[in-house]
């Protein structure tokens, strides 16, 4: 059951469904984990999805507790440093996705967190467009994942009936 979940990255998908989680969570257990310098800067200025400020839990990479749910929105060339900074996040139990379209970021992700519970996932379908710190769609899309070998395993269920 996933009631905690990590997001580094917030760029247009992390803003839509860092947003979703927190609606679906609650505040208090989505954090988004940066460097030191974007954690300033999202707390003083805020992050907002159509034109509403969303309300995340900012906390420094360095210092982020396991979660349940852990999902990367970087862009690639970040990928490598977002997964090492916070691999303190992935415990043993937890769901790993990446939102980069693609199949290498799985890999590279495998690669460096071995993570017991990587989802393949792919975002379809949103019209979501940001600007500096500011996020607007009117189309949120979905996420389409699952198992690399197909299986509809516990952490598929799990991840679905979020």
């Amino acid at each position: 059951m996933i009631q905690t979940a990590g997001i580094v990255g917030l760029g247009a998908l992390g803003i839509l469904f860092g947003q979703k989680l927190s609606e679906a969570l609650g505040r208090e257990n989505v954090y988004v984990f940066a460097d030191r310098e974007r954690v300033e800067r999202y707390g003083k200025n805020g992050v907002y999805a159509n034109g509403k400020r969303c309300e995340f839990t900012y906390v420094e990479a360095k210092d982020a507790p396991t979660v349940d749910l852990l999902i990367y929105a970087t862009k690639y060339y970040s990928l490598e440093e977002a997964v090492k900074s916070t691999a303190g996040a992935c415990g043993k139990d937890t769901i790993v996705i990446s939102l980069l379209n693609g199949v290498s970021s799985e890999g590279l992700i495998e690669e460096l967190l071995h993570p017991a519970h990587l989802l393949y996932c792919v975002a379809q379908g949103m019209d979501a467009t940001r600007e500096g710190n500011r996020l607007t769609y009117s189309k949120a899309g979905c996420l389409v994942f699952g198992e690399k070998d197909n299986r509809y395993s516990g952490s598929v269920k799990d991840l679905e009936y979020l």
